[in-house]
């Protein structure tokens, strides 16, 4: 056989049947599409699970967390300020009626006034018929004047709780909103408004009875800021002990009195001096 042939026959490719070219092709291309399909997927959390998401409904549920998040905050201010005009509209009923009874009680004892000068035994021998009247008269007078004091006193004590639950409830609604509102914020961080708010002239019953989330807001945003320009201006402290300076080319002990030399540091200093004079 010649050379050449065989020469030409081992430069040839080797044969590749068609089916596993095909599934070369094919594998290849399912190599690449998966490579897409990551680049084209995003993580997100959702919920506090994770999921791989299109990119379009990444931003898609992104926008829909945003607007329900929203929503739930409108919902809760709106639930909010329903309870607190309740609250104040039972207020208002209930010092009308305190009023009312009020008024009342006036009105009795302006009429009790009028039996303060009754002579009852005399008045009794005179008409008994009529002192007996108006005796009766009197004690339902006075029934209705105790009943009057007894209802003034359950509308105050009725409005003294109301104003605590207001209160109480102002107070959990306000931090609510700083834990939200406010990064980091903590008994700590009210601890150190509360001692700011002092250096600015407050009173202590005026910083418990703040309620309004926002007042507390500028208040820590002020203290934020004192603290932030008293970093500033602070000198930064140097260390101004003096330090030995070494000197190049000098060797250890040199100026070194030889009295105070140990051993081996006088007679390399003997040594040297030896040397010098030689």
């Amino acid at each position: 056989m010649d050379e050449n042939e065989v020469v030409g026959q081992s430069e040839q490719e080797p044969d590749i049947p068609e089916a596993a070219e095909s599934e070369l092709v094919t594998e290849q291309s399912e190599e690449v599409d998966i490579e897409q399909v990551e680049e084209e997927f995003d993580e997100v959390e959702y919920e506090g699970k994770k999921y791989a998401l299109p990119k379009e409904l990444k931003a898609a549920l992104l926008r829909h967390t945003d607007y329900t998040a929203k929503t739930t905050e409108l919902a809760e201010q709106r639930r909010s300020i329903e309870a607190q005009i309740q609250q104040e509209r039972q207020a208002i009923e209930s010092q009308q009626r305190n009023i009312q009874a009020m008024s009342q009680l006036m009105n009795v004892e302006n009429t009790l006034k009028q039996y303060a000068n009754v002579d009852w035994q005399a008045f009794s021998d005179q008409d008994p018929v009529a002192a007996q009247k108006a005796w009766f008269q009197y004690q339902e007078v006075q029934q209705a004047k105790s009943n009057l004091v007894n209802q003034v006193s359950q509308h105050e004590q009725q409005r003294q709780i109301q104003e605590q639950h207001y209160y109480a409830k102002q107070l959990e609604e306000g931090q609510k909103a700083l834990e939200r509102e406010i990064k980091g914020w903590s008994p700590e961080t009210a601890k150190n408004l509360r001692e700011y708010g002092k250096t600015l002239g407050y009173k202590d019953e005026e910083l418990s009875s703040v309620i309004d989330a926002r007042a507390v807001k500028t208040l820590h945003k002020a203290y934020l800021y004192d603290q932030m320009m008293s970093k500033a201006t602070q000198k930064p402290t140097q260390d101004i002990t003096p330090k030995p300076v070494t000197k190049v080319g000098q060797k250890a002990g040199a100026n070194k009195d030889p009295e105070k030399m140990n051993t081996e540091e006088w007679l390399k200093w003997r040594e040297s001096t030896l040397r010098k004079r030689a």
